[in-house]
């Protein structure tokens, strides 16, 4: 199931059950409450979750691209090295 597929609802219960999963009941509840307490700029937040003071996100990516070695394709088989 992908989210483009979910209603609202669904994705609310969907996320409900993911928190209870991970944190419990109680954890779940709390979460909802700290995240809904103070007002934020979730864009803002969320682009500087990850990075260290002043750095911006392309940065971030930037780092992240450096340590991630490049992905191999593997050989089809019966290919000739």
């Amino acid at each position: 199931m992908t989210s483009t597929t979910l209603t609202d609802s669904e994705l609310k219960a969907t996320c409900f059950d993911a928190l209870t999963a991970l944190v419990g009941p109680v954890g779940m509840e709390r979460f909802i409450v700290l995240i809904t307490r103070e007002p934020r700029d979730y864009t803002k937040w969320r682009e500087t979750q990850f990075c260290e003071d002043g750095e911006t996100l392309e940065q971030l990516a930037a780092k992240i691209r450096a340590y991630v070695p490049p992905r191999r394709h593997p050989q089809a088989p019966n290919a000739k090295p």
